[in-house]
Formats: structure tokens, sequence, C-alpha cells
């Protein structure tokens, strides 16, 4: 069964989204917002984040236990939450300059994961 970590690690997601790009506009919007403590979606975005980082960080256990990458990075949540950090920051600069997405997350995937040859 492949996850929604499995998906955005495979760019399937980021590919997606070049066809969702208000949707992108709004979630990063609220997102930002939703960093004020005081702000109704705050543990919202909190409780999103836990569980997303949680996904993805399976997600590099089972790809690293078979042997399909080889992280610099020996922990797997500190390694998901900075995959997390660096698509939101491509997806910002995708909304702001046009620049590649699809790129961007495939240079940062393969700098954090290492993938190994099949």
């Amino acid at each position: 069964m492949t996850t929604a970590a499995d998906d955005v690690l495979q760019l399937g997601i980021v590919e997606r989204n070049l066809d969702r790009r208000e949707l992108v506009r709004m979630f990063s919007i609220v997102s930002a917002e939703a960093t004020d403590p005081g702000h109704e979606a705050h543990d919202w975005l909190r409780q999103r984040y836990a569980r997303v980082i949680a996904d993805y960080a399976g997600a590099i256990a089972a790809d690293r236990a078979a042997g399909r990458i080889d992280p610099p990075v020996g922990d797997d949540t500190a390694l998901a939450a900075l995959v997390i950090t660096g698509w939101e920051g491509v997806q910002i600069r995708w909304l702001a300059d046009d620049s590649d997405p699809v790129a961007a997350m495939s240079l940062l995937l393969s700098s954090a994961l290492r993938p190994r040859a099949a």
C-alpha cells in the first residue's frame, strides 16, 4: 500500500500540485496564519505536522530498512521534518517565481535520502 509519505517521496504529489496552484497558495497562507498560537487553526496545524512527520518518518524507515535509501542522517523523524520543511519552501518559491518544483524536490530528496540504484 502506498502512503501519502510515499507519494511525496516519489514526487507524485509535487507533480499533481502543479495543477492546484491556488489550493497550494491557500494552504500556504492558512498555515502561515495558523502559526499564531491564538489562531483557531493552530492546534490543527500542530497536529497535522505531527501526523505528517510520523508518516514520513515511517516511510523513510521502511525505505532505509529495505535498502532503497542511504540517508546521511540517522534520525528518521528529523529527516522527515527536514523533507517537509523543504517541500513547503519549494512550494512557496514556486508560488513566488514559477521555479520548477519537481526539479527542486528531486534535488532535495536525492540529497537528503540518497536513493540507492535499483
